[in-house]
């Protein structure tokens, strides 16, 4: 039985849209390695602004859709940033909750993609920044309502269920956009 498979030497697959992508994604992932050794204080501080931001924000929402008086916990109270109701830390959120994680994984795929033009890069990728962060927002106030009203479904939701939601998100998005660059390629053959 003969499969007939073609052996592509490794310099023409690195020439070949899948290791284009390779190659793109591992130096956009070098690169942030590299800067999370070399700038440890700055990139925390870029967490600390990222997680101020959605923990104030989840307070926002909490507070306006429910009327209560939730405040925001910070680095003055020794603990990573929380939720306080009622002088109770309810919710703690650390950095590596904030997103930023999860910014950087959907930018290093959306340009290492080898299809499509700068523009719509950018417009897919300031749209999908702000998109994760507002998913984000929105599972650190699920993740506080759970804990308010089920407290023994928190762990799972938050280590599992929400975690799938936002990358189900990314993924829909960066389909999204390989959907976008497809149409507009076979538009352009089309009226060629």
């Amino acid at each position: 039985m003969n499969l007939n498979i073609r052996k592509v030497p490794i310099e023409h697959f690195f020439q070949q849209p899948v290791g284009i992508f390779i190659k793109r994604f591992t130096f956009f992932w070098i690169i942030w390695w590299l800067a999370e050794w070399i700038f440890p204080t700055g990139l925390q501080n870029i967490d600390g602004g990222i997680t101020h931001f959605v923990t104030y924000m989840a307070a926002y929402i909490q507070n306006g859709f429910h009327g209560t008086q939730i405040t925001v916990g910070g680095p003055h109270t020794q603990e990573p940033w929380c939720l306080i109701q009622n002088n109770l830390s309810v919710v703690r959120i650390g950095d590596a909750c904030n997103g930023r994680n999860l910014i950087v994984l959907y930018l290093s795929f959306l340009l290492s993609i080898p299809i499509g033009d700068f523009e719509n890069k950018m417009v897919f990728a300031i749209t999908g920044v702000i998109f994760i962060l507002l998913m984000n927002i929105l599972r650190i106030y699920g993740l506080f309502q759970v804990a308010l009203t089920a407290p023994e479904f928190f762990k799972f939701l938050h280590k599992y269920l929400f975690q799938s939601f936002i990358y189900f998100d990314m993924f829909i998005l960066w389909r999204s956009y390989l959907a976008l660059e497809i149409k507009t390629k076979q538009s352009a053959i089309a009226h060629v």
